[in-house]
């Protein structure tokens, strides 16, 4: 019955737990959102801490580290799918990882960062960006997310799919290899 939102992947300073956990406190008293993150890092008993000291217990879940080969069962259960980055113009640069493995799955993205990362999301139409480190406006994404059709976020996820399917499967990044370095 809730609204999951999940962040997989490394906790660490870079990837915008204060921005994330001021959003889950903005949404607080919607005990139906809940707030899942995956992941171990250095900002995971900061995480643990602050979910502590802001009574959050009911609707942010720190579940630490689990297998890879576990992580599309985790996805599994997710609404969205949440890749977020501290504002910085190294992080502008590149796209994380997990935007491509949050596309295979083919559940919809929020993406909190700026830069390459959001053009991503946004060029695949897969989601929704909000700019990194803007608490308020994640967390009033995640309501109006939480309230929509269903059919709108499985249609977001879908668009992900076949992107990811386009662009990121191992045998088209290798084919587009080999044409950058004059091998086909």
């Amino acid at each position: 019955d809730s609204f999951k939102v999940m962040f997989a992947g490394a906790v660490g300073e870079a990837h915008g737990m204060e921005c994330n956990l001021q959003a889950a406190l903005l949404t607080k008293k919607r005990k139906d959102i809940k707030w899942v993150i995956v992941g171990d890092g250095r900002k995971l008993p900061w995480v643990q801490q602050f979910v502590k000291d802001n009574g959050l217990e009911d609707t942010v879940y720190p579940l630490g580290r689990f297998p890879s080969e576990t992580m599309p069962l985790f996805f599994e259960t997710a609404d969205v799918m949440l890749v977020s980055l501290t504002d910085s113009l190294l992080f502008n640069l590149y796209a994380p990882a997990k935007i491509s493995s949050y596309m295979a799955s083919g559940k919809p993205i929020i993406s909190c960062l700026n830069g390459e990362g959001a053009e991503v999301v946004k060029t695949a139409e897969c989601g929704w960006h909000v700019p990194a480190g803007d608490a308020e406006k994640l967390a009033a994404l995640v309501l109006y997310l939480a309230d929509i059709d269903k059919a709108i976020l499985a249609s977001k996820g879908q668009n992900g799919l076949r992107f990811y399917k386009e662009n990121f499967q191992k045998e088209k990044c290798l084919w587009k290899l080999d044409e950058i370095v004059g091998l086909k």
